[in-house]
C-alpha cells in the first residue's frame, strides 16, 4: 500500500491496490493519515467529535478548510439533534424485554442493574405519550396535540429519568456491545418479537426500585397490536436501540444548548420526541480551540454575519481573528442581469406574503408574468416557489385559468417531483427537451421548490438555466415551535439575533437558488425576483448579484431589460 502515498489515487484505484497486496484499502489508508499533508474527509468525520476521535483525526495545530460551508450551521445542528417515535420506543422496549427474559439467568448483577435502568427509561418515555393522549377527552384532542418544549433538566424531571445516571448507562451499553447483541437476538427471533404495550403499575423511583427487587414485575406486559399500518415484520426486526441511545446521548448536552420537543400522537406509536440543538457553537468550540486556522469556503455564503455571530464568537474565537473575504464571480459583468420586480403586467403589486399568496388576482398576475417571460427568454427557465404546497396551488390555479396551456405552446412544462427517485428522470426529460427543441416550443419551464431537491447541488448551466425566477420570499414557518425557540435563544444572547436568523434563513435559501445558474466563465443568465420586498434585501444577496440589480417598478421595464439582454447575446453568438 506504500504506492498509494506516492501518487494521487481515486477510490477504485486504492481498492485495486488493496486486492493486489491482500490489504484492506480502508484501514490501510487510515493508517497513512499521520503521513498525509492534505486529508479529505466528509462533514460528519470532522464535525462530530466521537467520529473524529474514532478515526484518529488530530486537529491540533492544523488548518481546517470546510468547503460548501453555507450549510455548516445546519449540518452541525442536524448531526447533533435527534428524533425518536413512539413506535421506536415500543419496538425497543419489547425487544429488550424479551432479550432479558431469554438470557436473564446469564446476566451479572451489574448487567441486571443497567438493563433495568434502560427498560425504566424506555417505559417512562412511552408513558409520556400515553399520559398525554389518554388524559384528555376527545373534544380536547387538538389542544393536547400541540407541541411542548422543555429544557433538558425539565424533561428529565418530567419523565423521572433524572433518577438514572445517563453517563454510566451509556458507558455500559458501549462496553457490553448491547446494540450488537440485541441486533443478533432480533435477527434470530424476529418473528417472535412482537410489539407490546406496557401496563404501567407504578411510577418514579418506586417503580425503578421495585423492578430491581422483583424482575418479573418489570416484564409484566400484554401483547397487543398497535393500530398503525406501518408495522411490519421487517420494521420489527430493525434494531431500534441505536436511535434511542442517540437520544439519550443528546441528554448529556448542556441544559442551555438544546431543547426537547414532544409531539404527542393519537396513539403512542405516532408520538415523536425531538432533541433540538440550539447552539451549534457548543460542538464547534474544540475545533476552533485546537486548529491553527479554520477556513469556511463557499460560492453562496451570504449573509456571512451568522457564521461570525452564531459560530465563531459563540465558540470562543476572538473577534480580531475573524476575517471575511468575498471575491467577484468569474463571469463577466455583462453575462448576468438581476431584476427585482415589484408589479406585474397589469400593475398589480407583487407581495407573496401569507395573507396574499392565495389571492386569485395575484395568482393571475403571476401567470401573466410567467407567460410574458416565456415569450422572450430562450431555452430553459427555472421557477422557484417557497414550498411544495404553494407550487401545487399556483400550478392548479394557472391550469384552471388556462395559463398553463398558453405557456405550453412556448415551453414544455415540468414539475419538481416529491420523490427523490423521480428527480433524475424529470431532469433528464427537462434537459432533453431543451437540447432537442421542437417547434413551436423554444425551450422548457421547470417548476421547483426553494429548499427542495433541485435548489441545491444541481447545476442549471448554459441553456438549462437562462433565467432563474424566485417567486416570493421563502420565510420559514414563524409559528413553528422549533423556530420560535431558536429565535428566543438567540435573542437572549444578542439583541435582535433571532430576527436576523429568521431573515438570514430566508435569504440563504434564495441565494442557493440563484447560484444554480451561471456555472462557468462563458455562461450567461438573468435572475428575476418577483416580490416588492426584495427591494429591502439587496445587501443580503451575493455581491456578484448586487452589482447588476435593477429595481423594476413596472413590468414593461423588466421585459425591456430581459429582451435587450438576450438580443445582445444572440448578436454576439452570430
Amino acid at each position: 500500500m506504500a504506492e498509494v502515498l506516492t501518487n494521487i489515487q481515486d477510490v477504485e484505484e486504492i481498492g485495486q491496490k488493496g486486492q493486489e497486496s491482500n490489504t484492506c484499502p480502508y484501514y490501510g489508508t487510515r493508517k497513512s493519515l499521520q503521513n498525509g499533508q492534505l486529508i479529505l474527509v466528509p462533514y460528519n468525520s470532522i464535525l462530530h467529535k466521537n467520529t473524529r476521535t474514532s478515526l484518529g483525526i488530530d486537529l491540533e495545530g492544523n488548518v481546517l478548510i470546510i468547503d460548501e460551508a453555507h450549510n455548516l450551521l445546519d449540518a452541525i445542528e442536524g448531526m447533533h439533534s435527534c428524533a425518536i417515535t413512539g413506535r421506536n420506543l415500543l419496538h425497543c422496549n419489547n425487544q429488550l424485554s424479551q432479550y432479558r427474559k431469554r438470557f436473564e439467568s446469564l446476566f451479572s448483577a451489574k448487567s441486571v442493574l443497567y438493563l433495568s435502568q434502560l427498560s425504566f427509561c424506555l417505559k417512562k418515555l412511552i408513558a409520556l405519550f400515553g399520559a398525554t393522549t389518554r388524559s384528555h377527552p376527545n373534544d380536547e384532542i387538538d389542544k393536547a396535540m400541540e407541541p411542548k418544549l422543555y429544557k433538558i433538566q425539565e424533561f428529565e424531571l418530567l419523565t423521572e429519568i433524572d433518577t438514572v445516571n445517563i453517563f454510566k448507562l451509556l458507558e455500559f451499553v458501549k462496553a457490553s456491545k448491547l446494540v450488537h447483541k440485541l441486533q443478533g437476538f432480533v435477527e434470530q427471533y424476529g418473528n417472535n418479537v412482537k410489539i407490546t404495550e406496557p401496563q404501567t403499575k407504578k411510577s418514579g423511583v418506586t417503580e425503578f426500585l421495585s423492578s430491581i427487587k422483583n424482575k418479573d414485575s418489570t416484564f409484566q406486559e400484554t401483547t397487543t397490536s398497535v393500530p398503525d399500518a406501518s408495522s411490519s415484520n421487517e420494521e420489527q426486526m430493525n434494531n431500534s436501540l441505536m436511535g434511542i441511545l442517540s437520544f439519550l446521548e443528546c441528554l448529556k448536552n448542556s441544559c442551555t444548548d438544546g431543547r426537547i420537543c414532544v409531539l404527542p400522537g393519537a396513539t403512542i406509536g405516532q408520538g415523536i420526541i425531538k432533541f433540538l440543538l440550539l447552539n451549534p457553537a457548543a460542538h464547534f468550540h474544540d475545533i476552533v480551540k485546537d486548529t491553527r486556522s479554520v477556513v469556511l469556503a463557499g460560492g453562496t455564503m451570504e449573509p456571512m454575519s451568522e457564521f461570525t455571530d452564531q459560530l465563531f464568537l459563540m465558540a470562543g474565537a476572538s473577534p480580531d481573528r475573524i476575517m471575511t473575504f468575498s471575491c467577484d464571480h468569474v463571469i463577466p459583468k455583462e453575462n448576468i442581469i438581476s431584476n427585482i420586480v415589484t408589479r406585474g403586467p397589469t400593475g398589480i403589486e407583487f407581495e407573496f406574503n401569507f395573507q396574499n399568496r392565495q389571492n386569485a388576482k395575484l395568482l393571475d398576475e403571476l401567470g401573466r408574468a410567467l407567460l410574458n417571460l416565456c415569450n422572450i427568454v430562450p431555452a430553459g427557465i427555472v421557477v422557484f416557489f417557497p414550498s411544495y404546497s404553494y407550487e401545487d396551488t399556483v400550478f392548479k390555479h394557472l391550469d384552471k385559468s388556462g395559463v398553463i396551456a398558453k405557456i405550453s405552446a412556448k415551453k414544455h412544462i415540468y414539475r419538481e417531483p416529491k420523490l427523490a427517485s423521480q428527480v433524475n428522470v424529470t431532469l433528464d426529460q427537462y434537459a432533453h427537451s431543451i437540447k432537442n427543441p421542437q417547434s413551436p416550443c423554444n425551450g422548457s419551464l421547470l417548476f421547483s421548490v426553494v429548499g427542495g431537491k433541485l435548489s441545491e447541488g444541481l447545476n442549471f448551466s448554459d441553456d438549462l438555466g437562462r433565467c432563474v425566477i424566485v417567486v416570493g420570499l421563502p420565510y420559514p414557518n414563524i409559528k413553528s415551535p422549533e423556530l420560535q425557540e431558536k429565535m428566543k435563544y438567540l435573542n437572549e444572547h444578542k439583541s435582535d439575533a433571532g430576527n436576523s436568523f429568521y431573515e438570514n434563513s430566508c435569504m440563504k435559501a434564495v441565494n442557493q437558488c440563484i447560484g444554480r445558474s451561471v456555472r462557468h466563465i462563458n455562461d450567461y443568465s438573468t435572475v428575476v425576483l418577483l416580490d416588492r420586498r426584495y427591494c429591502h434585501k439587496i445587501k443580503a444577496l451575493p455581491r456578484w448579484i448586487q452589482r447588476s440589480v435593477t429595481i423594476n417598478d413596472s413590468f414593461g421595464s423588466l421585459v425591456g431589460n430581459v429582451a435587450k439582454f438576450f438580443t445582445a447575446k444572440r448578436t454576439k453568438r452570430t
